[in-house]
């Protein structure tokens, strides 16, 4: 049913592309999170896996990707974003049975493993690497201190909300 529900909607999202940005990660890396803060700031962006969905066996070039928008890009310890990925493909009712085996064949499984996750980053890192118009954002840093990492990010987007404003983000985003 989601599946369904996110093939309905897509057509709808391209055809309303943002101007305002891009925002790049692998799964599990926090974009959800991300978006849900963002998106209490009325910050529209446009957020994509950058061609890496779990579904997909090899990854699009970034190229498919980059363009003349600003890009956020959003990285999470690829330690922490594999075992995410794993819970996600073997629990989640979507995703159940798109992957069959414990955790330790998961991490080693070229489709799915860390180093597909370690392959994707590199791809990115170096994709960017050249341009002024990238922020780039760690999960780990908005965990820790999520007011100032997103003060940080909505300043670089050229929105500047008050403190009340980005708290309330914060909790809209509590999980």
């Amino acid at each position: 049913m989601t599946m369904k529900l996110l093939q309905w909607l897509k057509p709808e999202a391209e055809g309303n592309s943002s101007n305002l940005g891009l925002c790049i990660s692998y799964p599990k890396s926090g974009r959800t999170w991300l978006r849900v803060m963002l998106d209490q700031l009325v910050v529209g962006l446009d957020y994509t896996h950058g061609g890496s969905a779990f579904h997909r066996k090899d990854f699009r070039s970034a190229d498919a990707f980059l363009g003349k928008r600003p890009l956020i890009f959003l990285y999470r310890n690829p330690i922490d974003t594999t075992i995410s990925g794993y819970f996600h493909v073997t629990k989640r009712e979507a995703w159940r049975g798109l992957f069959q085996g414990d955790l330790s064949s998961y991490v080693r499984d070229p489709h799915f493993g860390i180093e597909r996750t370690l392959r994707f980053n590199a791809m990115w890192l170096a994709a960017i690497r050249e341009r002024d118009d990238v922020l780039i954002t760690r999960y780990e840093t908005l965990h820790s201190d999520a007011l100032s990492e997103l003060r940080r990010i909505a300043k670089w987007l050229k929105v500047e909300p008050d403190e009340e404003e980005i708290t309330k983000a914060i909790n809209a985003g509590r999980f």
